[in-house]
């Protein structure tokens, strides 16, 4: 769901499947799920050059932005590559403590430039989690720099859900979120889902840009140019 509330209103809600996986799982999930691949090409997979930077493995790579020493756990919901390479707008990392509370919140976004950027939020004691981060990355042509973000994060599992919300002077001036009911990562799932849904994974950036010619050129909404990236969290993706 994307409801953007200022200088005009324009709701939209579209569906899509995610995966929530944990990273220490990619290697079995890789022997053991017909159609599913870690680093290879598989009908759908996740490969380590779609995320952060650098090399390594997945938690080696986000111990540069983060402590990892009270993670037991980190939890992956992101959009998986289905056939070939997808955009996905925002991933995030969950990493949990031994008693499942969360020690901290990665949130990797992409934009349709070709960069990323991440948000390191610091955890809490229990879920739900509420965070809050100054905007720092050039996502839409239609929002300045201006702004923090509020965020709120259901616990990562079979019921999930995350809400985003960009504030600006005291006011929503666009609210996101993603919800979903989860199914076990098993073969079967897997064949299900994507028969079903052929299309969804590859449909976002498409869906993006039609809402974007629609506030364009309907909604008369300004333009505001890319600022060259300063951020040291920014790089290219």
């Amino acid at each position: 769901m994307h409801a953007r509330q200022s200088p005009v209103e324009h709701n939209w809600v579209f569906p899509f499947y995610f995966y929530a996986i944990d990273l220490d799982e990619l290697e079995q999930l890789n022997r053991t799920v017909r159609g599913f691949g870690y680093n290879h090409w598989s009908p759908v997979s996740i490969r380590d050059e779609d995320y952060l930077r650098g090399s390594g493995s997945f938690r080696e790579r986000l111990g540069e932005f983060i402590d990892t020493s009270e993670i037991d756990r980190i939890v992956l919901v992101t959009v998986a590559r289905f056939m070939a390479k997808v955009f996905k707008p925002v991933s995030f990392y969950y990493g949990l403590r031994k008693d499942g509370s969360p020690a901290c919140i990665v949130a990797e976004v992409n934009n349709t430039f070709g960069e990323r950027h991440l948000y390191v939020m610091d955890g809490g004691e229990s879920f739900p989690l509420e965070c809050r981060h100054a905007k720092q990355f050039h996502v839409s042509p239609f929002n300045d720099m201006d702004g923090h973000y509020e965020f709120t994060f259901s616990k990562p599992g079979d019921d999930m859900s995350i809400d985003i919300k960009l504030i600006r002077n005291g006011e929503t001036v666009m609210d996101a979120a993603m919800w979903g009911k989860g199914a076990a990562l098993t073969t079967s799932n897997l064949w299900k889902t994507v028969l079903r849904h052929p299309f969804t994974a590859s449909l976002t950036k498409p869906r993006i840009f039609l809402q974007a010619t629609v506030l364009f050129y309907k909604k008369r909404l300004p333009v505001f140019k890319k600022p060259q990236p300063s951020n040291s969290m920014t790089f290219k993706g």
